[in-house]
């Protein structure tokens, strides 16, 4: 079931977290590198906060785009 002996004894719930975790990650381009989470209420907390910095970005880039229209 596993490619990588890493996440094994992990939970089904927790193995989906991770894995939102890292698309939240790729999508935002943060990339952590060295900084993860290592519970998953910390890769919990981390997809919320990537995911309003995301929306925040957004708006932002929206305003200005209504400034030059």
């Amino acid at each position: 079931m596993l490619a990588n002996d890493d996440f094994e004894g992990y939970t089904e719930y927790q193995l989906y977290v991770f894995a939102y975790y890292w698309i939240f990650t790729a999508i935002s381009t943060v990339g952590y590198g060295d900084y993860a989470g290592g519970t998953t209420l910390e890769y919990i907390f981390s997809i919320i906060i990537e995911f309003v910095g995301l929306c925040f970005f957004s708006l932002l880039m929206f305003a200005v785009s209504k400034v030059f229209d």
